[in-house]
Order: structure tokens, then C-alpha cells, then sequence
């Protein structure tokens, strides 16, 4: 069984250098994010899910859970069926974080709006509103092993957030217009950002969007 784990981990391994190879050739190592744009010198990575014990389980990210049955049930019924482990590689460490659904994210009594054509001469026109769906994909949790750390995890669609660890706040997301490999692998940028209120002292800010994490 032991052989059989060490020969998983190097497989594994190897598969994740070869799709990292074919996105290290950037003009001046520069990426897009999916959400992000003009990010220097981040590192990329693939995120993999594994399980609670840190063994490798898949690459397949997308995660979704029923938002009301969650909330029924209440966060002290959650178990550990709920949480959802990830191993995010980047700063040379293998990042365990450990994510439990974050139903309260987004409230039950939300209402989306769309408008349709002809809103320029009345305003009424293909106005439409609908309830946000119950079928939600927002986490958070911890980083094993890091003290005082924090993730918020979106899993939509990859992985989309942020992390704080013993070693600062990283972000992180999908690269620009990559897709999931036919495994499942998808290729991320990882990249050590401040908050915007953590920047005492400087007038600039920075203009992004990620997918309902922020801190």
C-alpha cells in the first residue's frame, strides 16, 4: 500500500509539471487572471482535491452544495462529510486547506435583476427578477499547520480567493481563458497581494473582482 502511495504522489507530481511548462513562457512574466489582469511574477500552480489525510483524491474542482439544507441543518451538525480538503503548491509548501461550506455568504432573501433589450426607452421593458438559487459553491476554512490563518474559497468554477497563511495573504484563480484539462487539471495563479485597508500610508488601490471572497 505504501509503494502504491509513493508511486501515486510521483505520478501525480509529474503530471502537474508537464501542464505547468506549458504556461511558464509569459512576455516579462506577466499573466491574466481570470479576474485579474496584469499580475507580475506570480506562480502557478494546479489545485488538486484530496482527502482528509492529505492523500490525492482528484482534479476535478467544482464543488456545490445545497444551501438551504445546509442552513437547516446548522453549522454544529456540520461533520466532517462537509468539509472539503484542497492542496493549493505554491511558496515551495504544499498548502492543506480545509473548507466547510460557507452558506451564509450570500442571503437566502437575495433577488437578482436583469434587464433585456429596450431599456434605453423604457426601463420596464424585459425586467426580470429571480431568487438566488439554493445551489451554492462559496467556502471557508483554515490552512493546516499555519497559525491565525483564514481561507474564502469560491469553487465554481476552479479555485477563486484567497488564503492567509504564516506568510502573508495569496490570491488566487484561474489563469486567463485556461480551461480544464480532460483529468480535470487546471492550471492557477497564485500571487501575494495586500488588502487594499491593509495599505497604511498609500493612496492607491486596486481594482479587482473575485468570485465572493472578499476578506
Amino acid at each position: 500500500m505504501i509503494t502504491f502511495l509513493v508511486l501515486l504522489t510521483l505520478f501525480v507530481a509529474t503530471i502537474d509539471g508537464g501542464l505547468l511548462e506549458k504556461y511558464t513562457n509569459a512576455p516579462g512574466n506577466v499573466y491574466h487572471g481570470r479576474f485579474t489582469r496584469d499580475i507580475h511574477e506570480p506562480e502557478l500552480l494546479v489545485p488538486k482535491r484530496v482527502l482528509a489525510d492529505g492523500s490525492f483524491s482528484t482534479y476535478s474542482l467544482p464543488n456545490f452544495y445545497n444551501r438551504r439544507e445546509i442552513s437547516e441543518r446548522g453549522k454544529r451538525s456540520l461533520g466532517s462529510a462537509d468539509k472539503l480538503h484542497l492542496v493549493l503548491p505554491f511558496n515551495q509548501i504544499d498548502h492543506h486547506v480545509e473548507l466547510s461550506p460557507y452558506h451564509e455568504f450570500i442571503s437566502p432573501d437575495m433577488v437578482v435583476e436583469t434587464r433585456g433589450a429596450g431599456i434605453s426607452t423604457n426601463l420596464n421593458e424585459g425586467l426580470k427578477f429571480k431568487k438566488v438559487s439554493d445551489r451554492q459553491c462559496h467556502y471557508r476554512g483554515i490552512v493546516r499547520g499555519h497559525a491565525n490563518s483564514r481561507a474564502a474559497l469560491s469553487l465554481c468554477d476552479g479555485v477563486a480567493g484567497y488564503v492567509q497563511t504564516n506568510h502573508g495573504r495569496y490570491f488566487i484563480e484561474p489563469v486567463y481563458q485556461a480551461e480544464p484539462e480532460s483529468d480535470g487539471q487546471h492550471i492557477h495563479v497564485a500571487y501575494k497581494r495586500d488588502a487594499p485597508h491593509e495599505k497604511k500610508g498609500r493612496t492607491d488601490t486596486v481594482s479587482k473582482r473575485h468570485c465572493g471572497t472578499s476578506g
